[in-house]
C-alpha cells in the first residue's frame, strides 16, 4: 500500500493521524513524501512521532519511504525529520545534529 503523506500543517497533520489509524498494513507499506511541500516545525515533530509510533505498532510490516529525493525536502532533512522516523535512511541529518 502507498500512503501519500500530506503537507505538514497542523490541520493536515491531525487529519493524517486520524486517517493513518484507519489502516492496518499488510506485508508492505510505503510512506510517499513526493506530494509534500510544506514543513511547519511543530507539525513536523508531530508527524514524525505519528509515523514512528505507527511503524512500531506493526513490527512485522516492511515499511518503506519514497519521494524524498524530489526537490523541496531539504528543510525536513536538515532538521532531522527523516532520520527520526528511520535512522537507517540516508537523508539529511540526525535530530539535534
Amino acid at each position: 500500500m502507498i500512503y501519500y503523506v500530506p503537507n505538514m500543517t497542523l490541520k493536515e497533520t491531525l487529519s493524517f493521524a486520524d486517517e493513518l489509524n484507519k489502516y492496518t498494513p499488510d506485508d508492505k507499506f510505503v510512506f510517499d513524501f513526493s506530494k509534500m511541500s510544506n514543513f511547519d516545525p511543530l507539525p513536523m515533530l508531530m508527524m514524525g512521532a505519528i509515523i514512528k509510533k505507527y511503524r512500531h505498532k506493526f513490527p512485522k510490516t516492511a515499511f518503506f519511504i519514497a519521494g524524498t529525493n524530489t526537490t523541496g525536502k531539504d528543510y525536513a532533512g536538515n532538521m532531522g525529520f527523516f532520520k527520526y522516523i528511520s535512522a537507517s535512511l540516508k537523508i539529511g541529518k540526525m535530530p539535534g545534529e
